[in-house]
């Protein structure tokens, strides 16, 4: 179906004369959400995908289909909650001054810049989300929180974080930067202090980077599960 949708739009001169701006040469996509109701499935997804003939779904040229799955939904759903938990707390300020920042993307044209206030697909499927806010009454005007979906297994996971934070300018003495992650190893915030002295030792950065790394505050996110009622969906759907 979702083929199948992707082509009508393609040629649907309504719906691009009412979607679609002028002098923009679009781009389809279609997005599918597979979540189950109990929040209990624990398969890897993935295999299933590998099981797809993509071929034979005739998605249009310029289209794709992106499929977020129950792990996917999971990380992303536990992302929301604890902005939301962030913000009710006063770590993170009102929503108007925060902004999704993904620096590692290609600028082109027609394509958005580097900073947004919604997440685009890229950054949703990407290894980190990167969420810059501005706190005007603080001393640290300036933050970012990283949710970070490694597990945090290896000092290898954070020295390329690391490498990504440190190549935009993202860690400076007046910047907060939070690290966030989900699901995280029981020896991640060891590996993290330890890639942390590593990178100093490998850049010869000497006390300035060092202060600056670990002035870096890692944390774990409390796990929520969504879960759906049958019964309640039913009845509201009559």
């Amino acid at each position: 179906m979702g083929s199948i949708t992707l082509a009508c739009v393609e040629v649907s001169e309504d719906w691009q004369r009412t979607f679609v701006h002028e002098h923009v040469s679009p781009e389809f996509c279609g997005l599918l959400f597979l979540y189950n109701h109990d929040g209990e499935y624990d398969r890897d997804f993935k295999q299933l995908l590998k099981g797809v003939d993509y071929e034979a779904l005739e998605t249009p040229r310029r289209s794709k289909i992106v499929v977020l799955g129950p792990e996917d939904i999971y990380w992303l759903d536990n992302v929301r909650y604890e902005i939301v938990q962030m913000r009710g707390k006063g770590v993170l300020p009102a929503q108007e001054h925060c902004q999704f920042s993904y620096p590692n993307l290609v600028r082109k044209v027609n394509v958005q810049p580097d900073k947004a206030r919604a997440a685009t697909l890229e950054m949703l499927t990407a290894p980190w989300i990167t969420l810059e806010y501005l706190k005007p009454t603080a001393t640290k005007t300036k933050g970012y929180v990283v949710f970070f979906r490694g597990r945090g297994e290896s000092t290898d996971e954070f020295l390329y974080l690391l490498d990504h934070l440190l190549h935009y300018q993202i860690v400076h003495p007046e910047i907060e930067v939070q690290i966030k992650l989900l699901d995280a190893h029981p020896t991640a915030p060891a590996l993290f202090d330890k890639a942390l002295d590593q990178h100093v030792d490998e850049c010869e950065g000497g006390d300035d980077l060092k202060a600056r790394l670990h002035g870096i505050e890692f944390s774990t996110i409390s796990q929520v599960k969504t879960r759906f009622s049958d019964i309640e969906i039913g009845m509201r759907n009559g």
